[in-house]
C-alpha cells in the first residue's frame, strides 16, 4: 500500500510544480465518493462493503486523476473478497489535440488470487468534449509485475507465481450527460496485450449509470465485464459484476 501512496505523492508534487505559474482561478477539482454494502443475518451471515474514491485536480497544463476502491465480502465467516485497487494518471497539456500521459496501477484481489500487481506505463491520448458528451482515448506501452497465489495458468506455457511482462495498452473513456446532467452514462474500456505472449490479453468493460437525487448525491449502478485469457487454472476466464450504490460529489471548475 505504501508504494501507490508514494507514487501519488510524487505525482501531486509534479502537478503542483507545473501549476505554480497558474493563478488560483485556473485550478479546478472534483471529488466523488461511492459507498455500497449489504448485511445479512440468519441462516447465511454476510457482510459486504464496497467503496470508491475518485479525485481529480486540473490546471491549465496538467490533469491529475486518482481512483481508489476497496471491496470486502465475508460470507458465513469466510472472507471471499478483501481487494484494494488504485489507478493514478497524469496528463500534460490535456487541452491539446494530442497529449502525453503517464499512469501507475496497483491492486490485490483475493477473488482472482492476485497477491499484488504493479503496472505502470507511458503513452499519448486524444479527446474531445461537447455540450452533452465527451470521450478520451489513450494508447501506450507498459510493464506489469504480478505475484499470484498459484503457479499454473490456462493458455500459457509459462509457470510460476510471479509474472513480469511488457504490454501494449489502450483505454477509452466516454461520458454522456442527459436532462441537464440529471442522468449520466459512463463507459470505461481497458485493454492490454502482452508483447511476449500472443495469447496473453485482457479486456475490462465498465458501464455505469448515475441518476441525481439531490444536488450532490447520485444513485449509481455499475456493470463490469472482465475477460482474461491467461488466468489461473482454478479460475474462469470471464467474470461479471453488477453493483448499486450512492455517490456524493463535490467539484469546482
Amino acid at each position: 500500500m505504501y508504494k501507490p501512496l508514494s507514487v501519488l505523492a510524487v505525482l501531486l508534487l509534479m502537478a503542483l510544480s507545473a501549476s505554480a505559474q497558474d493563478s488560483a482561478r485556473h485550478i479546478g477539482y472534483s471529488i466523488k465518493l461511492n459507498v455500497s454494502g449489504r448485511y445479512l443475518t440468519g441462516q447465511f451471515d454476510q457482510f459486504v462493503l464496497s467503496t470508491r474514491l475518485d479525485a481529480q485536480v486540473e490546471s491549465k497544463k496538467m490533469l491529475l486523476h486518482n481512483s481508489s476502491s476497496y471491496r470486502f465480502n465475508r460470507t458465513s465467516a469466510l472472507v471471499i473478497e478483501d481487494n484494494w485497487y488504485q489507478l493514478i494518471s497524469l496528463i500534460y497539456a490535456h487541452h491539446r489535440r494530442f497529449s502525453p500521459v503517464g499512469f501507475y496501477h496497483f491492486d490485490n484481489n483475493l477473488m482472482f488470487r492476485v497477491k499484488r500487481r504493479h503496472l505502470y506505463g507511458l503513452g499519448a491520448g486524444t479527446g474531445k468534449e461537447w455540450v452533452s458528451h465527451s470521450f478520451r482515448l489513450d494508447v501506450g506501452l507498459g510493464y506489469d509485475h504480478t505475484t499470484y497465489a498459484g503457479q499454473t495458468f490456462e493458455n500459457s506455457d509459462k509457470t510460476g507465481s510471479t509474472r513480469s511482462r511488457s504490454l501494449a495498452i489502450a483505454r477509452l473513456l466516454h461520458h454522456h450527460r442527459l436532462f441537464k446532467e440529471k442522468i449520466i452514462l459512463n463507459n470505461d474500456v481497458f485493454y492490454r496485450h502482452s508483447l511476449e505472449e500472443a495469447s496473453d490479453f485482457m479486456m475490462i468493460v465498465n458501464a455505469g449509470l448515475s441518476v441525481a437525487i439531490l444536488k450532490n448525491l447520485l444513485m449509481t449502478g455499475n456493470f463490469e465485464y472482465r475477460f482474461e485469457n491467461v488466468h489461473l487454472s482454478a479460475l474462469p476466464a470471464l467474470n461479471t459484476t453488477l453493483l448499486f450504490g450512492l455517490t456524493y460529489s463535490i467539484d469546482r471548475n
